[in-house]
């Protein structure tokens, strides 16, 4: 018996409207849940890490910015809230400027005339930050993100912005002094999106022209993803687009675009691909894939990684380290958002320039993850950054993890607003560790270097004890939850006497 087509969809959207408002009610965060977020990293000539993002005291409190600054193994050394005369400070992307200089970009609050603006400007070593260029736009909410490039000796920002008086989204590209003043813009180019998310994906530049991705159309059960340029002359243009429609066909593909990055070989284009399939005993097939383009910008190269049946790919984030190997981070997970039984794991795969598979690998750090940044290392290595949270979602912090170039972990960092003081001894240690804290645990994972749990368990107290005499020896990372969030240390394990 055929089935009428629209009457499904009615019946499809009406149970989405209702499925997302009794999710809504029982998986949203707490008024009273504190919220860290990391989205950029750049490193210092020492090797230390600078960090940017932002913390709210509450999920309905003000967002303001902040800055960590790390060791080289990605353990916090100090921190700060930035503040600016002109407003507060609502958010930090930092980005590190072919002149060397390390160049913190963020919005602020206006007033009726100007309701958002943003501010440039540089970040010392010790966090101080100096705005000295302001983009304002009359009648316009204007935010910038990681959207500062250096192409044919122009400093371009790309700035999204909302116009009140059409409720319009859109782009708009500046030219920046050396001072990060603007001097110069293209004209605004609106998109059919609710809000077009070019977020934490960042920029990228082939040295003449700019290339971000974006939701371009949000419109009805479909939505547009797009590549998009800003020329020489400033102006932003679709070059192509990536269509996810929502259907009731077999084994219709879904593309959810990660973001651009220039290589040699051509821009290459990560993307989450989901082929769908009704059938529940055949299921949804999550890929991550690779698309190279030429320089016309047509796909020359596609590229499938760990197809899988049912899992659920988000977030993948490509970037090219200081040899012109890829690297791709993204989350795989099964339920994790609202079960006590899901999954949720960080996947690594690492190419080199020929795009032949160095490695891939799985690391659980025993805790809900959203990844919104790769960045590569001048050691060879990288960092992951991005926010982690409990299924009962009473905290949603930020975390980096740094690998080394061959994809061993050498410093896990929650960084929660006020770290539980957690005392591990003896370390190294070779039988045994004690475990001391100033509040409660909840749980507490251990994983080694490979990101494999090598312990879990639910702990009720502020003291544990842990028998490790089996495990090889080198370096683990403890990783305890408490209410209110995680702490993070490294231990090492020692040859038995």
């Amino acid at each position: 018996m055929k089935c009428n087509r629209r009457l499904l969809i009615l019946l499809f959207a009406a149970a989405l409207l209702f499925s997302n408002l009794v999710f809504s009610q029982q998986f949203s965060y707490k008024d009273s849940v504190d919220i860290t977020q990391a989205n950029s990293a750049v490193e210092g000539d020492d090797g230390s890490i600078y960090l940017s993002g932002y913390y709210a005291k509450s999920y309905a409190d003000t967002v303001v910015a902040m800055v960590w600054k790390l060791d080289q193994s990605g353990n916090l050394l100090t921190k700060k809230t930035l503040k600016c005369d002109a407003g507060v400070v609502h958010c930090g992307f930092v980005r590190e400027m072919p002149n060397g200089d390390r160049v913190l970009m963020s919005y602020l609050s206006g007033d009726s005339t100007y309701p958002m603006f943003s501010a440039i400007g540089v970040l010392h070593d010790n966090l101080d930050w100096e705005p000295s260029g302001f983009v304002k736009e009359k009648g316009r909410v204007v935010a910038v993100m990681r959207s500062l490039e250096s192409v044919s000796n122009k400093n371009v920002l790309l700035s999204v912005q909302l116009d009140l008086n059409s409720n319009k989204w859109g782009y708009k590209a500046y030219e920046l002094s050396g001072n990060y003043q603007p001097i110069d813009s293209g004209k605004f180019y609106p998109i059919h999106s609710e809000y077009p998310e070019l977020g934490y994906n960042p920029t990228t530049n082939d040295g003449r022209q700019v290339y971000f991705v974006s939701k371009i159309d949000t419109g009805g059960f479909s939505m547009v993803e797009g590549l998009m340029k800003i020329d020489t002359n400033l102006n932003c243009d679709t070059l192509m687009t990536y269509p996810s429609y929502l259907t009731f066909e077999d084994d219709y593909v879904s593309s959810y675009l990660g973001n651009v990055v220039y290589t040699p070989a051509g821009l290459m284009v990560s993307m989450v691909t989901r082929k769908a399939n009704w059938d529940p005993e055949v299921g949804d097939r999550d890929s991550y894939v690779l698309h190279r383009l030429d320089t016309n910008y047509k796909k020359v190269e596609e590229l499938t990684f760990r197809e899988s049946i049912p899992e659920e790919k988000e977030n993948g984030q490509l970037a090219v380290d200081f040899a012109g190997n890829l690297i791709l981070a993204a989350e795989d997970s099964i339920n994790a958002w609202y079960s006590s039984d899901g999954r949720n794991r960080m996947e690594i795969i690492k190419l080199d320039p020929q795009r032949n598979l160095i490695f891939e690998k799985e690391v659980n750090l025993g805790f809900r993850i959203v990844i919104h940044n790769v960045v590569p290392t001048k050691d060879g290595g990288f960092l992951v950054m991005g926010g982690a949270t409990d299924v009962g979602k009473t905290f949603f912090h930020a975390f980096v993890v740094k690998f080394d170039e061959n994809g061993s972990i050498s410093g896990v960092s929650g960084l929660a607003p006020e770290d539980p003081l957690v005392n591990i001894y003896p370390n190294p240690a070779s039988e045994f560790l004690n475990l001391k804290s100033t509040k409660e645990f909840e749980s507490v994972s251990i994983i080694n270097d490979q990101g494999q749990q090598v312990y879990g368990s639910s702990v009720i107290g502020q003291s544990l004890t842990i028998k490790t005499q089996t495990w090889p020896t080198g370096a683990y990372f403890v990783i305890a939850k408490f209410k209110e969030g995680f702490s993070t240390k490294k231990i090492v394990i020692t040859t038995r006497k």
